[in-house]
């Protein structure tokens, strides 16, 4: 058994934590202005992980699994945030359970904590998982609050960075089937209206992701390629996200700016060189959303960089 407890800075070191403590894919894209944070627990037993995660700003994230494992996502007693998992409200009186592949799109406020538990393909099949499922969970109140009271003692640190309160992971696995083989599913599937916001959301993200950002994009154009109208567009990105396409499409392109910036190699490249490669091309404008999202400006974060 081993503990691990870091808080780590920036969307890069997010998305490493999260993907090697959770082993699937992760697209995250912060939302919110301000440093991204994340506090992170991470307790591992032999095919059995425990996760604590708080993070300090909104994020949108698609999850992606590819094997047969159950995760299982517990908000926090404590959280005064809140979440959505595919459009639905998620809070601290449900759970949220991902068993084998399959891709969750969620969207989760700053200061959110939450546990998941992630289970091996062999724990899964020991527990006897449901098949293919993306489903809320209600499990009756007694074995929620085992569970929770549990990992929250699981998770608890003493001085050193040690477990203060043993829990072994039998008791864990005996908590989780309990839940898996007896709570009904209270949402199998997003409903109609959440499915189509997703698949308008992702089928415009892809026709941002294959622009080529020095050409020009007219963003209110895509709804008509898409076959639907301007408000049924904007609707789905307002309903989902929060914000509108034009800001998420220019959300997508300051995080590519900020991943460029961090490697070029400063004295050689200018931020309106970068910058220009990422479609902006009013610099003191796009220096004005940068700081406002990450709370410096571009120059500040290509000055940072040693040179090579």
């Amino acid at each position: 058994m081993m503990l691990t407890h870091a808080t780590v800075h920036g969307l890069e070191q997010i998305t490493d934590i999260v993907v090697s403590s959770q082993s699937h894919e992760v697209d995250v894209l912060q939302l919110s202005a301000g440093e991204a944070t994340c506090s992170a627990m991470l307790l591992e037993f032999a095919d059995l992980r425990l996760v604590r995660t708080k993070f300090g700003a909104r994020h949108r994230w698609i999850d992606t699994g590819n094997d047969r494992s159950v995760h299982l996502a517990v908000p926090a007693k404590t959280t005064r945030s809140g979440a959505t998992v595919n459009g639905k409200s998620y809070t601290a009186s449900n759970l949220f359970c991902r068993a084998g592949p399959g891709s969750v799109a969620s969207v989760s406020e700053p200061d959110f904590e939450s546990f998941e538990i992630v289970l091996s393909e062999r724990l899964a099949d020991e527990v006897g998982h449901p098949d293919d499922i993306v489903a809320f969970l209600t499990p009756a109140k007694a074995a929620h609050d085992q569970l929770t009271g549990l990992l929250h003692k699981a998770l608890m640190l003493s001085e050193g960075g040690k477990v203060q309160n043993s829990v072994t992971s039998e008791q864990v696995l005996g908590a989780v089937s309990g839940i898996l083989g007896a709570v009904p599913v209270s949402t199998s599937a997003p409903n109609a209206a959440n499915r189509n916001r997703e698949l308008i959301i992702s089928h415009a993200e892809a026709i941002m992701n294959d622009w080529d950002p020095e050409a020009r994009l007219e963003i209110e154009d895509l709804g008509c390629e898409l076959g639907i109208s301007r408000r049924t567009f904007h609707h789905a990105f307002r309903e989902h996200l929060g914000i509108g396409p034009v800001a998420f499409y220019r959300l997508k392109r300051l995080h590519a700016l900020r991943a460029s910036l961090k490697v070029a190699e400063r004295g050689k490249m200018l931020v309106a060189d970068v910058a220009h490669l990422h479609g902006f091309f009013e610099i003191g404008r796009m220096a004005g959303y940068y700081k406002e999202i990450f709370g410096e400006l571009p120059s500040e974060t290509l000055n940072r960089q040693r040179p090579r």
